[in-house]
């Protein structure tokens, strides 16, 4: 015979002496449960009187649950002492890791939430010598990329709301890096990956399927290939900076427009290890990167400035000057993705913009030697011809270059 279970209190529950329990509020649903089952005698065994009057203070506990959600009937022994901690989250401007802060932005820490941190990495393909191994694990990546425009451009073909095509869009990259999904559209991975790809999928919304699909053309997808095989290592993963140099080269080469930048978003949400899960596994058996330029000018992104699609001077990369450092006229400022990732300046010419032939003199330039921290104030002087730098800063003179655009043209090579 099973036990007889506990029949509840005869003492009215709304009688003295009270105690207050403090408890999550959501468990009350829960504990109005467990009480639920004692209004009905056939619950458990008792005499006449005893069903009556348990389930006459089962009502009664249920209604002062029911009335504690808000502890408005309770202000005496119910009450918030601990100020609840607001969780702001961001990108990291220069890793592109996602991080939050529990003290207004004083200080970032890595997210333990981040689509990246619920990874469980693949190992890397391994194949026959350093240009087979890297060049397979990009193409591996451009196997998955491609899967994933077309999964956008068919769910662009469907009707769909613009939340449920946001749904299908982070359930198309979280099943490409995660081996399984737990807890659906309120995982941690799912929310955060929501947060990051929303603006950019909805301007693939609202621009509609002839736009995204007439953006993706072979030639584009060459360039996503070259990002992936130009900055991965030699082991066919990435490392943080290698990160943080495939963005800036998909910034650079595939622009800014949506179907570009809903793509990067998916992979910048995802992280090092999300990118370095999408090229360890796939079929890379026709792997050919020999149209790939991975010249050491791939490793500098434009802070201030444009970088020309057709030099001044074959061979070279040329940049125009613009407006937005104080106490300058104009400027150009470029630099790579840290401080250890650099290049030697094998030549420099500087022309104002629209004349040829090297004869214009910047009122000054700032460059960061190859190991020294990119920011103000670690800038070095010196011969800019054949430094080995990581940052580099001409500037025209506010005054006596007043309205000057000018040009820096620079051939690249490898530091020592």
């Amino acid at each position: 015979m099973p036990p007889r279970p506990i029949i509840p209190v005869l003492e009215n529950p709304r009688d003295e002496p009270l105690i207050c329990l403090q408890i999550n509020a959501a468990w009350i649903a829960a504990l109005m449960g467990i009480v639920r089952p004692y209004q009905y005698p056939e619950q458990w065994r008792g005499t006449l009187e005893e069903n009556q009057q348990a389930r006459l203070n089962s009502k009664i506990l249920l209604d002062i649950l029911a009335e504690s959600i808000g502890c408005d009937t309770m202000t005496e022994c119910c009450y918030v002492t601990e100020q609840t901690t607001v969780i702001e989250h961001r990108l990291n401007p220069i890793t592109l890791q996602l991080e939050i802060s529990v003290d207004g932005g004083q200080t970032w820490t890595p997210d333990p939430q981040s689509v990246e941190n619920q990874i469980i990495e693949l190992p890397a393909p391994v194949t026959s010598g350093v240009s087979a191994t890297k060049c397979d694990a990009a193409t591996n990546g451009l196997e998955h990329i491609r899967d994933e425009v077309a999964g956008i451009s068919a769910n662009l073909n469907i009707g769909l709301t613009l939340a449920d095509f946001i749904v299908e869009i982070v359930t198309l990259i979280l099943l490409a890096i995660l081996t399984g999904i737990t807890g659906g559209a309120a995982s941690p991975a799912f929310v955060a990956m929501i947060g990051i790809i929303t603006a950019s999928a909805r301007g693939v919304y609202a621009a509609g399927k002839q736009h995204f699909d007439d953006f993706w053309i072979e030639a584009n997808y060459d360039k996503v290939l070259c990002c992936l095989y130009c900055n991965i290592g030699d082991d066919g993963r990435f490392t943080q900076e290698q990160f943080t140099s495939f963005i800036n080269q998909w910034n650079r080469d595939l622009g800014g427009d949506y179907p570009s930048t809903i793509i990067r978003d998916g992979i910048v949400a995802a992280g090092k290890k999300g990118l370095n899960q999408l090229c360890a596994y796939g079929n890379a058996a026709d792997a050919d990167c020999d149209g790939c330029d991975c010249s050491c000018s791939n490793n500098f992104t434009v802070v201030t400035g444009t970088h020309l699609q057709i030099p001044y001077y074959e061979g070279y990369d040329s940049y125009v000057s613009a407006a937005g450092i104080p106490g300058t006229g104009t400027a150009v400022n470029i630099r790579t993705a840290d401080k250890d990732s650099c290049c030697t300046v094998l030549d420099v010419k500087f022309d104002i913009i629209g004349d040829r032939g090297g004869g214009f003199t910047p009122f000054s330039i700032y460059k960061w030697n190859c190991g020294v921290v990119q920011d103000d104030g670690n800038q070095s002087g010196g011969a800019l011809l054949n430094a080995c730098i990581n940052r580099v800063q001409p500037m025209t003179h506010p005054v006596n270059q007043a309205g000057i655009t000018f040009v820096m043209s620079v051939l690249w090579g490898d530091c020592p």
